[in-house]
């Protein structure tokens, strides 16, 4: 899994815990809302009665009916003032109006019918008797004794529908919490402790766009990353023992020779002045072999630091090129190897002069080791979209379809190397792959076993 970009996670929380949130928000408000209306009607449905209006009209029309036919008596529920024409009071049961006491007719309540005054309910009625009008009626009576309870079964479903509405409310909360909120943190959780314990390839099953998603992808992402790391250290770890393996490997042959060589002049073996000058000779070419060596590990070490010094200039491509392969084609020569060079298109390239020589060197040199019988090595030269493609390409040895994936590894050397033991470091390749990538180009090889070589780079222009 390669870097997962956290910003381009987060564009994506239309779909995420975002839009859950605001769905069970709503939900919330409807619930709530229907809640509320509930709550007021089982409220309503306590604190309120039922009022019996038919019974309170009957119990009024039947004072009426008492007091015209002059046989008022008090009743349980209401209380009645009998009035004359003059407004004198003739009965009463209500504390407001004594007997004997005169008011005006005028100012009682509920001459138009039955007035609800709050708690208390009036009526006022004339009476009449054989025809005409004998008195006034007013008849008061307390709202409550009209009134009973209402039924309990509105009570108890009100109040079971708010509870499963509560129930339900935090039904959606704990689903979301546990789903969005809780899982992927148990999840990050135990990820974090395979990681504690060295497991970095256990990937983490949570895949989400919302916030909780972006911070498990930054996860993965971190977790790949720390993976990488720990693997391009191992890779560190390899490649250093695999350096004081070669290194100790490429320093012991020259060495001992050099040893076996001073041993034979020390102790009078080489008894002529020839013997003693070609053992000087092959001595010397031993020390040149291991200065080439070690200077081969400075200019990797510095390569890998990224301390190679790199000084770009702008020249013409065709008198650069014919200059350095001049001088390649002594070496060439030297060595029994022919060697010619194709037109160099004369276009600016922008280069470390010195560099890109010592590219052309390590290529042109690896060419001479692995040179074969009637070997020929050829340079030519094209120019494509990429830049200035500068190509070596001889008929030597060539190199194994299985090694070439890592010709340009550190010390990599393969079979037909070390069965041949061609001097080297096994760092030429390497050292050029740096160089040619330094300079914003790209070095490819391609080879058949036994017919030969060609390694291609490239130079922007």
């Amino acid at each position: 899994m390669g870097k997962v970009t956290s910003f381009m996670r987060r564009k994506q929380k239309d779909g995420g815990i975002r839009r859950r949130i605001g769905r069970l928000l709503f939900l919330a408000g409807a619930l709530c809302f229907g809640l509320a209306v509930l709550a007021a009607f089982t409220w309503y449905s306590i604190v309120s009665d039922t009022f019996d209006d038919r019974r309170m009209r009957v119990d009024f029309n039947a004072l009426v009916v008492q007091a015209e036919k002059g046989a008022l008596h008090v009743g349980n529920k209401a209380h009645y003032a009998l009035f004359g024409t003059d407004g004198r009071v003739l009965e009463s049961t209500v504390a407001a109006y004594r007997k004997g006491d005169t008011v005006d007719l005028h100012t009682l309540s509920g001459l138009n019918g039955i007035k609800n005054n709050g708690r208390m309910l009036t009526f006022a009625s004339p009476i009449v008797r054989n025809g005409t009008i004998s008195g006034m009626l007013y008849v008061t009576a307390d709202k409550k004794n009209y009134s009973s309870p209402k039924a309990a079964w509105p009570v108890i479903l009100s109040l079971f529908l708010l509870m499963a509405g509560v129930c339900l409310l935090l039904f959606f909360v704990a689903h979301l919490l546990k789903n969005d909120l809780f899982a992927p943190i148990a999840l990050l959780h135990g990820s974090t402790r395979r990681m504690l314990r060295g497991d970095l390839d256990t990937r983490l099953l949570y895949d989400d766009t919302g916030e909780i998603g972006s911070l498990c992808h930054d996860f993965e992402a971190m977790r790949d990353e720390l993976s990488a790391a720990f693997r391009r250290e191992n890779d560190l770890l390899n490649a250093d023992r695999l350096l004081f393996a070669c290194v100790s490997h490429d320093l012991k042959t020259p060495l001992a020779a050099i040893s076996g060589y001073a041993e034979e002049i020390r102790d009078g073996i080489a008894d002529s002045p020839a013997r003693i000058h070609d053992l000087s000779g092959l001595m010397l070419r031993k020390v040149r072999l291991l200065t080439g060596l070690i200077d081969d590990i400075l200019e990797e070490t510095k390569a890998q630091l990224g301390e190679l010094p790199i000084v770009l200039e702008e020249i013409y491509a065709r008198p650069f090129f014919k200059e350095v392969c001049g001088e390649l084609s002594l070496d060439a020569a030297h060595s029994g190897v022919a060697f010619s060079v194709d037109e160099v298109p004369n276009v600016l390239i922008t280069v470390d002069r010195k560099r890109i020589t010592q590219v052309m060197q390590n290529l042109v040199s690896n060419s001479i080791k692995y040179r074969q019988h009637g070997c020929r090595i050829n340079i030519h030269f094209k120019l494509e979209a990429a830049g200035l493609i500068v190509c070596v390409k001889d008929t030597g040895s060539g190199i194994a379809a299985n090694d070439i994936p890592f010709v340009f590894n550190r010390f990599y050397r393969g079979d037909a190397a070390r069965r041949q033991d061609v001097p080297g470091s096994g760092l030429g390749l390497c050292i050029a792959k740096d160089i040619v990538e330094r300079h914003g180009g790209r070095i490819e090889c391609d080879s058949v076993l036994g017919s030969g070589t060609e390694v291609c780079f490239s130079l922007p222009l």
